[in-house]
This record gives C-alpha cells, structure tokens and sequence, in this order.
C-alpha cells in the first residue's frame, strides 16, 4: 500500500511503474493520490475514483471515531459542514472534538497540512489571507484593490487554481472564485496575527463602502475590525433591508448582533437611541413571525419603554410607544394598553408629533373596540381614516409606522366589525370590501400580514352572523397565507377558525382547543375569550352542556382579566342557555340575560341586544321579567327597519302577537 503518490519522490513513481506493468501475481499494490495526472503508468492500472462521502457516511463515521465521548448536535453538524465529505478532515476533526487538550480552532494535522500547501514558493500569502478575509467566496477585483497591487493578484489566481487552493466560480470571465475547502480558508485565515487581520477587515469594509456592497456584509467587517459602534448602525440598516425583503429571522439575527455590541458601550443618548431603535426593528421582526405578544418580543418592548421613558420627547419614543401599546393589547393587558394610548394622543396634540395624528387615533380606536366601546371606538377609527385620506395616496401612512401590519387597513376591517355588532351589513361590507382592495395595493412585506391580519376578522365576522362554513374558508385563507410565509402566528390563529374534521366533531373541537392552547404560549391573550366562547357552543351542540358552561365560565373570567368587553354580551347569553339546558338555577340565567341586554346596550352591540332580548322572550312564561315585551320591542327599533334576518324576523313575529 502507497499512500499519496502526488508526495512521491520519481524512484518512487518508477518502482510502481514496474509493478503496473508487469503485477507479479502473488502481489496486490494499491495507491492512492489527489492527483492521477502526474502518474505517467495510471493506464496500466485499475482507477477507482473516491467520491465524498455523504452526511449519512459521514455521520456514521463520526460515530464511529467518537465512541466513549459523546458529542453533542452542534458539535456533529460542525464536524460534517466543514469536513465536506472527506474522511480525513473528518477523522482529524473528530479526533479533537474528543480530545481534552484541544486548544486550537483546527486540529494541528489539518492546520499543518493546509499551511504547507499555502507556504509553496509561487504562492503569494498575502494575497491568500486577504482573499480568505473577505470570506469563502471571493471577487478578484476586490482582493486587487484591497491588496493595492492589481498585477500580483491577477498573476496570482492562475497559480491558486493550479494548487487547488481556489476554484473559479460562475462564467470564466466574471472574477469570482471559491475556496476548494473551508478549512483551506480557515487556515489561511488563521495565519494572520490579530492586529493585522483586524486591518485587514477594516480595510475591506472600506472597499465594499466604495463598491455599494450590501450592509450586512460590510457590518460584518467592521465588526471583526473592531469598530463596534459603526459596526452596530450597519446591522441596524442591514435589518431593516431585510425586512424589506420580509427576510425576518435573518433581520433578526443581524438586530441581535447589533444589540450585543451596543451593550459593549456606556449609557449614552447616542447608544439608547440606537439600542430603542434596534429593538424596535427587532421586535417588529419577530412580532411578524411569531406574533404581537410572543414571549421573545417582551423583553424588547420593556426595555424600549425604559428606553422611551429615559430618552423623553424624542421621535423614536413615540414610535416605541406604538409598539409597547401593540404588545399589551394583545397579551390582555387593556389596562396598561389604556395608559399609552392616553401617553400617546397627549404626545401628537404637540406640534412636533402632530403629524402621526391618524396612527395614534386608529390605535385609539382599536383599543375602544376591544373594550368594546363602539361608539368611541367608531369616533376614533373615522378620524384616523379621515387624517390618511388628507394624505398623498402614496404617504397615507407613515413610512415610520412600527408594526407588521397596514393601519389604514385594519382599521377598515375594525370599522366593517363595528357595523356588523351594530346591526348595519351593507355598511360593513362596504368597510370589509375597502380593507381587502387596501391590502391588494399594499405589497410586500406588509401586503400579506395585513391580508392574513383581515381575513382573520372576516373569519370572526363570519362567525359572529352565523356563517360557520364562510368563517372557515376565511380561516383556512389566513393558514394559507402564514404557511407561505413563515407567519406561525397566523397559522396558529388560522386553524383557530378553520375546520378539520367533521363539524362540531371532537377532531374539530381539539383543533380548537389546541388552537388557544398554542395562542396562550405564544403569549396572545386577545380573542381567546370568543375562540372559547365558540367551543362552549360546539360542546353544546354535541349535547355536553356541562362542557359547554366550563368553556364559557374561561371565556368570562379572560374578559374580567383582560378587559375585552366586546365578547360579554355574547357569553352571558350562551351562560344562560348552557344552565339552562342543565337544569341549573334559572335566576342566574335571568340575570345573565339582562346583563347581557343592559352591557350591549351601553356598548351599542344592537345585534347582541337584540338577541339576548330574545332569549329573555323565549323563556317560560314563569321565568320571562314583566317588562321583556318593552325590552324586546327597544332592542327591535335600535336596529335598521329595513334589516331582516332570523333575529329581526323573529322578533317581529313576537311583537305582532
């Protein structure tokens, strides 16, 4: 066995030679090399081209090397990303993963070999480190301006290529090359000292700056050059591009990096205000895939309201305000939610804020809708539509809008919401129409969170009339849209509307089930009460009103701990009938109706008036107040005349009696 015959000296070549070609019979001879071209006899012997092994080989190879010391995930998927397949990177990787003196990035063997190859006399070293400093991938035009001497990096490639050091890639003609090898690179870059390599980064940033390379790349320079604080603005706009993309989880992990550098720098205005902006961006990030309340977003939100509240009048508090608002509307919080919208409509009746006046107001006006103060609500949202339409079409709202989603849009589709608890659907139909031809015009990234953010209000607006099979179709869109797009928030929400199995089946009713379960964790308390609210009423049907009233009994007690009034007036009149249907006492169903009729009142819900009027109606004569007839014929005439459905149509037929 000879090993490496592209090392082998020519008395070496020539003894094998005789061997090829006149194989004494009682004698096998393998060889091996990287490079068959040089061996003059290789036709007089059977060749075996050895390909790389696959990750499956190789991982059974790692295992194999490791026994006794097991390594951990990370460690594994290292060893076969950088090994590309070979054996011996695989073998020698392996080999110092387990070993307990471990002290180099590259086990010794590897580095050595790499170097050798790199220390050949025609080989340039300088113009190797420099091209592994720009990264694994390389420009030759970039490496000549970075070296400062065209002539000697051009002179230069041919040599690497025939080293197998580099390899070009793409059209011969274009200048690009690749390393043959990350560790080749790896150990070229390594055979810089700090101080230099560090220049040499810097130097490279500066180049790309010139060139117009992307931000993230240059941040990425900078960063290894050590300038922390120019670094971290890059990954800022580096994020921000990419959210324009709708790449989030790369923004994300460029906004991380940013946030740890500036962490490396003394309490400053400059720092907080770039930290608050980071973590802004970062939030919007991850509110866009995960959603509004996700645990990942709270501790951002937090310490851009210590941020906010530290940097006082500034722009960006205003906009971090939004954002906070944002959170603890949808973990429940209306309370708190409450206070920075109050914070916020002090801030844009000053002059310098007065121009996100239409922001501010439609964040008002959802605020209202949850706690289900529809006129309020109604007031705020119509102004703030109003302040967008005075706009330029192209700037109906603001390019510094903070969230995921398009607030002229939505607050078309809170308006379509309010028409329809107040009895008027051509109206919110019109809204829901004006919503869903916004969205169109919106485009990406915005375009389809907004579209999924719609649909899911669609889907409850569906539900709310009646319409179980139109509320599914919606929520099977909304699945649609966050699987297309990596939105597990509006996955999670979607199949909360969407139907699997038979209706009212128990398959349909995990679903749902596990729907809020899944919203819970992602820290979304808002509408849990309506999604439980809605299993109550499937269990019902399924004729388990013992069920159905542990449902609604949640449903009640996340209206009182998050303030969403909206939902009442339905909860109560679906607690009355559950007790009812049990045999429970019937005065608490009484009152659980006349609550509900007294709530939707105060909250113009003419719809849910009416028919928890209704219910109060059909109860046995023995049960019904003396005064139901006027409490019926009030909530009738509160709804349009001209509007017929079951609701109206069977009241009327009562009253006629």
């Amino acid at each position: 066995v000879v090993e490496d015959l592209h090392w082998a000296d020519p008395s070496t070549i020539a003894l094998l030679a005789r061997l090829a070609t006149a194989p004494p019979s009682s004698i096998l001879t393998v060889a091996t090399t990287r490079d068959s071209t040089a061996i003059p006899w290789r036709d007089a012997a059977v060749v075996l081209e050895l390909g790389r092994l696959d990750a499956k080989e190789a991982s059974r190879l790692v295992d194999n090397l490791s026994t006794g010391t097991p390594l951990s995930d990370e460690q594994r998927g290292s060893i076969i990303e950088q090994s590309e397949g070979i054996p011996l990177f695989i073998e020698e990787m392996t080999r110092s993963c387990v070993s307990d003196r471990r002290t180099e990035p590259m086990p010794l063997r590897l580095q050595e070999l790499f170097t050798w190859r790199l220390k050949q006399p025609e080989v340039d070293l300088r113009v190797v480190q420099v091209a592994a400093t720009v990264g694994p991938t390389f420009d030759a035009p970039l490496v000549s301006e970075v070296v400062g001497d065209n002539a000697s990096v051009t002179s230069q490639v041919p040599i690497l290529v025939d080293e197998g050091v580099i390899e070009p890639v793409g059209p011969p003609d274009a200048g690009r090359y690749r390393f043959r090898h990350a560790l080749m690179r790896d150990a070229a870059y390594e055979t810089q000292v700090l101080d230099v390599r560090r220049q040499t980064h810097a130097t490279i940033a500066e180049v790309m700056s010139r060139q117009g390379a992307e931000p993230a790349l240059i941040a990425a320079h900078l960063d290894l050059a050590g300038m922390r604080l120019r670094a971290a603005a890059l990954y800022v706009s580096a994020g921000q591009a990419e959210q324009g993309r709708g790449a989030h989880i790369e923004a994300t992990r460029l906004l991380t990096r940013a946030l740890e550098l500036l962490d490396t720098f003394p309490e400053s205005e400059e720092r907080d205000v770039g930290e608050l902006t980071a973590r802004m961006l970062r939030g919007l990030s991850v509110t866009a895939t995960q959603g509004y309340a996700a645990p990942e977003v709270q501790f951002d939100h937090r310490r851009a309201e210590v941020l906010a509240s530290r940097l006082g009048t500034q722009p960006e508090v205003l906009l971090s305000l939004i954002a906070i608002w944002a959170y603890w509307l949808v973990s429940g919080n209306l309370a708190t939610a409450r206070g920075l919208t109050d914070r916020l409509q002090a801030m844009v009746r000053q002059p310098a804020f007065s121009w996100f006046e239409p922001e501010v107001e439609v964040c008002a006006g959802w605020l209202e809708f949850f706690a289900g103060n529809l006129d309020t609500a109604w007031k705020h949202l119509e102004r703030g539509m109003e302040g967008f339409l005075a706009r330029p079409e192209d700037t109906a709202v603001s390019p510094f809008w903070p969230l995921p989603h398009d607030p002229m849009a939505v607050s078309q589709i809170a308006m379509s919401c309010i028409c329809t608890l107040r009895g008027t659907p051509e109206e919110a139909g019109r809204w829901e129409h004006d919503a869903v031809e916004r969205v169109e015009r919106v485009g990406f990234p915005r375009g389809p969170f907004s579209a999924a953010f719609i649909q899911t209000f669609i889907a409850w607006i569906r539900r709310f009339v009646g319409d179980d099979e139109a509320a599914w179709r919606s929520g099977a869109e909304v699945v649609a849209i966050g699987e297309e797009h990596g939105y597990a928030f509006w996955t999670v929400i979607g199949s909360a509307y969407s139907l699997a199995g038979t209706p009212g089946s128990q398959t349909h009713r995990d679903q749902i089930e596990g729907a809020v379960g899944r919203l819970r964790l992602m820290g979304q308390e808002s509408f849990s009460a309506a999604h439980l609210g809605y299993l109550g009423r499937l269990y019902a049907d399924a004729g388990e009103p013992d069920r159905a009233l542990e449902f609604v009994a949640q449903a009640v007690d996340a209206v009182h701990k998050t303030g969403e009034g909206i939902h009442l007036p339905e909860l109560l009149r679906q607690r009355a009938r559950y007790t009812l249907a049990r045999g429970g006492d019937a005065g608490d169903a009484v009152a659980d109706l006349d609550q509900a009729v007294q709530t939707a009142t105060e909250q113009d819900a003419r719809v849910e008036r009416l028919r928890a009027a209704l219910d109060i109606a059909s109860l046995p004569h023995e049960l019904r107040p003396s005064d139901w007839r006027h409490t019926l014929a009030a909530a009738r005439a509160a709804v349009v005349p001209v509007l017929v459905t079951p609701d109206t149509v069977a009241a009327d037929e009562i009253l006629a009696n």
